[in-house]
């Protein structure tokens, strides 16, 4: 299952979705970028995740989530590790 992580300015990120296939999850951040892009906060990042239907699920309950543990796009984990 694949969904869109929009992480924002003050560390948090949330979740869009989910989404059966990775073509979709692109497309849909797309969409999320087009739709904050007039706004006046924008975030930082807004790529497709690879999640499990239970992380998703708690995520929901996770307003304003800093969690480190959560889904991150594969070049941000490369990032990550090289910290």
């Amino acid at each position: 299952m694949f969904a869109v992580r929009v992480d924002w300015p003050d560390g948090t990120h949330e979740f869009f979705g989910p989404m059966a296939t990775v073509e979709t999850a692109w497309t849909q951040s797309g969409r999320v970028q087009r739709f904050w892009r007039q706004g006046p906060i924008r975030p930082l990042r807004v790529e497709p995740v690879t999640t499990s239907v239970n992380d998703f699920d708690l995520h929901r309950s996770r307003v304003g989530c800093k969690s480190p543990d959560c889904p991150v796009p594969p070049a941000a984990a490369g990032r990550e590790a090289q910290r």
